[in-house]
């Protein structure tokens, strides 16, 4: 069974949109509300702390989706670990 430990009361208080530094629409969402505890300061402060770290990974995600850059670079590094990890040499001799 689950324990409450807060009331949460966030509301959208409006979103921001910028330009990175390629050009890039980036948004941000702004929240405002309120916190009422129940079980320990702990609990409340966890969730908060992951909500917070939510946000930036959403942040972070959406520059991945708006930037072809960023994608590549994704891809060639996740490309390239998986060349070091199964990638050996030519087995077989190419006769020309």
């Amino acid at each position: 069974m689950s324990e409450k430990i807060a009331d949460f009361s966030l509301n959208h208080a409006g979103s921001t949109y910028t330009r990175n530094e390629a050009g890039q629409v980036v948004s941000y969402l702004n929240f405002e509300g309120e916190v009422s505890a129940y079980g320990g300061v702990y609990g409340t402060m966890k969730v908060v702390e992951e909500f917070t770290e939510l946000q930036g990974l959403i942040k972070k995600l959406n520059e991945i989706l708006i930037s072809y850059d960023l994608q590549n670079e994704i891809i060639t590094e996740e490309l390239n670990n998986i060349l070091d990890k199964y990638g050996d040499e030519r087995k077989t001799e190419i006769i020309p």
